[in-house]
């Protein structure tokens, strides 16, 4: 049995790409069909229907299949609510972040699945949120959420320590995305332009601003280590930085609805 916990409130050409910048040097490995496969860890993709696709990950369910559709929006003209993927440290566990704007203000639902259905409590009420939910990211024992607001807001729950956010910070594109690690003391968001913004302990290892995208980056996932992360855009399209391994992606590939966030899985 699910627990839902409410809350209120591109694909590029296949090689690889070398940036050079003044004092930064850094390469990122772009998804292609041709691109060399890591074994560990994998990751999630998940689309704003509800739609899991799993690259070297396990399946543990997802709305479409198992009880009431928490992504299919009964509001607005948006047929779809769901925003991104969270899990837990182990991988054993994940939730699925549904979110809407109401005439009374912003909602946000939190469906889990595996042992993440037991670990997360009812959260306090959003307030004062100006942007969409966009993204979360759970702590390594799944006892506290970090929750990005498309504006640049962190909220967290639980155990989840803030570190800053880019809420009012100039010259910031729409946040899609929010992780963090089990061994840093950190967090990364990430805007749509593929821009990437550490807090913490994070590290910066590249991102994907200086490059034209078919689609918009909307998501984020870092590496158990905290060495790297994957972006993902839209049409599925998926972007290694620093210790990621690429395992494929759904560019290129139909799809029902569009990929809204990544998950890794250790």
């Amino acid at each position: 049995m699910r627990r839902r916990h409410p809350v209120r409130g591109s694909a590029l050409k296949s090689f690889p790409v070398i940036f050079l910048m003044v004092g930064l040097f850094f390469v990122a490995t772009q998804e292609s069909a041709a691109a060399p496969v890591g074994t560990s860890p994998g990751y999630w993709l998940v689309a704003a229907d509800g739609g899991l696709f799993s690259f070297g990950a396990p399946f543990l369910g997802n709305p479409m299949t198992q009880g009431p559709d928490v992504c299919l929006s009964p509001l607005g003209s948006d047929p779809w609510s769901c925003k991104g993927l969270a899990t837990i440290g182990n991988g054993d566990g994940y939730w699925f972040i549904s979110s809407e704007t109401f005439e009374g203000g912003i909602s946000a639902m939190f469906s889990g699945f595996g042992a993440a259905e037991q670990l997360l409590a009812n959260p306090a009420p959003l307030a004062g949120l100006n942007g969409q939910v966009v993204g979360a990211a759970a702590t390594d024992n799944g006892a506290g959420l970090l929750v990005a607001a498309s504006d640049g807001g962190v909220f967290t729950y639980g155990d989840a320590t803030f570190f800053g956010s880019e809420a009012g910070a100039p010259g910031v594109r729409q946040i899609v995305g929010v992780s963090t690690s089990p061994t840093i003391a950190g967090y990364w968001l990430v805007g749509s332009n593929g821009g990437v913004y550490p807090f913490g302990a994070a590290v910066f290892f590249g991102d994907m601003s200086r490059v034209l995208l078919n689609e918009p980056v909307v998501g984020m996932a870092a590496t158990p280590d905290g060495g790297g992360y994957w972006l993902v855009a839209a049409d599925g399209g998926v972007f290694a930085f620093g210790d990621a391994s690429f395992l494929g992606s759904m560019a290129n590939h139909h799809l029902n609805a569009p990929v809204v966030g990544i998950a890794m899985y250790p």
